[in-house]
């Protein structure tokens, strides 16, 4: 049995002599070792007398390892706690993974016959797994496939909590149906971990057609993860005069009356408007707009727009309204109903 002190002064003095180093080893690249599990941090010697591990790079010559192996025999004060053990081949094996233990390791190689110390660099990281290993999305923990009802733009949020090292967080959509604007935000845990978050806002573009669907995508060490988002098309066609699901309406009218339009379920940035194309002046037309606004428990809003007008020319045969739901902020249209109102000949 050795000292689990420093190496010995004939350990050092092979090294200080500078034989010629032979390769007689290696470790794993890239060691992740899961939190809370045993873990390996693999390597394989051949002809060596001992084997030990130190915490630390650089010079350590002077370093106690804190545990070796001599022969088949471990010793040092790690394997006293049994925080560590050792293979047959050289490889560290701790017990318990904990935060602490992600550390740049080096072993030293004592060898076999008689040379040159030998050092080896074993950094290694530490993780904590997703739980669950999906994204969530606005918080729905039980779900990789989330269904948004009746909305073209609002707010989403994807996040992962308590990992460990950092993901990456990411949508992927079709730039030709939908907009998104992202925050992202990361909370550093006090066991380590992370919380990360993306904070979206989004617009279905008025070109989208049907349902639009998006994923959050979750990529880091040893992950690729993705939750699927399906935003029913909400419809916002406007309804003129009680007439759904018609884009374009011919009505008979005499010269003056009402034409009233309406959306429902339409977000608190969008407005609703009644024009006539091209517009008229006042000598040809008397009109009078009123509009309204409902709310809906669920966030919404049912609009209306309706329009009081009488026709003054009597050359007029046939004009052209639209009524139109558009995003107030960017006054962007959303949709149209067309209406082509036919006058009545003097």
């Amino acid at each position: 049995m050795i000292s689990p002190i420093p190496p010995t002064d004939e350990m050092r003095s092979k090294q200080k002599r500078g034989t010629t180093l032979m390769n007689r080893g290696s470790c794993q690249e890239k060691i992740y070792l899961e939190v809370g599990k045993q873990g390996v941090v693999s390597c394989h010697f051949e002809n060596f007398d001992i084997i030990g591990w130190i915490h630390g790079t650089g010079d350590v010559t002077n370093t106690s390892p804190f545990i070796y192996m001599e022969g088949s025999q471990i010793y040092g004060r790690g394997y006293v706690s049994r925080d560590y053990d050792m293979h047959p081949n050289g490889s560290l094996i701790i017990n318990e993974v904990k935060l602490e233990n992600e550390f740049n390791y080096t072993v030293l190689l004592v060898p076999n016959p008689a040379g040159a110390n030998e050092y080896f660099k074993a950094p290694v990281k530490v993780y904590v797994p997703p739980d669950p290993w999906h994204p969530v999305v606005n918080g729905l923990t039980n779900q990789q496939q989330v269904v948004i009802h009746g909305s073209r733009s609002g707010s989403i949020t994807c996040s992962m909590a308590r990992v460990r090292p950092k993901v990456d967080l990411e949508w992927v959509a079709s730039p030709d149906e939908i907009t998104l604007d992202s925050t992202p935000t990361v909370t550093n845990n006090s066991d380590g971990t992370y919380d990360v978050s993306l904070n979206s806002k989004f617009r279905v573009l008025s070109g989208a057609v049907g349902n639009v669907i998006l994923m959050c995508r979750a990529t880091g060490h040893d992950l690729t993860s993705e939750t699927e988002v399906y935003l029913l098309n909400q419809d916002l066609q406007p309804v003129v005069n009680g007439l759904y699901n018609q884009k374009h309406i011919i009505l008979d009218v005499n010269r003056g009356g009402e034409v009233s339009c309406a959306s429902h379920r339409v977000t608190e940035n969008d407005s609703l408007e009644l024009s006539i194309i091209p517009p008229l002046s006042s000598d040809e037309i008397s009109q009078e707009t009123t509009s309204s606004r409902s709310y809906n428990n669920d966030g919404t809003f049912n609009i209306k727009c309706s329009s009081h007008f009488g026709f003054l020319s009597r050359s007029m045969e046939q004009v052209t309204l639209e009524c139109r739901v558009f995003d107030r902020t960017t006054n962007t249209s959303l949709d149209v109903t067309t209406v082509e109102l036919f006058l009545p000949e003097c």
